[in-house]
């Protein structure tokens, strides 16, 4: 599966558990059971946090998906050149003379 399938499942994943919340929301409106009211509200936690777990879910992949889209469209930023390398020697020189 490539990243964007993914992607495209967790955000699926992610519209059923708002469906599922909006539903649960309005069911202890219009609950009149203490016992019903707090199962509800139980379910509603246990909503929101798969939704938090699944919106860093779909943020991580996302951020990696840019960080990983820079690397590849500048390649010459992943080694540095033998010319960088050189400088970086005489700037640790320099600076363990003083």
């Amino acid at each position: 599966m490539s990243k964007e399938e993914y992607k495209k499942k967790l955000q699926k994943k992610l519209d059923i558990e708002y469906e599922r919340l909006g539903e649960y929301e309005i069911e202890v409106s219009i609950t009149a059971s203490a016992i019903s009211k707090f199962e509800l509200k139980q379910r509603i936690n246990e909503c929101r946090e798969e939704i938090n777990k699944l919106e860093a879910q779909i943020n991580s992949l996302e951020d990696y998906q840019k960080i990983s889209h820079k690397t590849e469209s500048n390649p010459e930023e992943k080694q540095p050149s033998a010319k960088d390398e050189t400088l970086g020697v005489l700037f640790k020189k320099t600076v363990d003379d003083y």
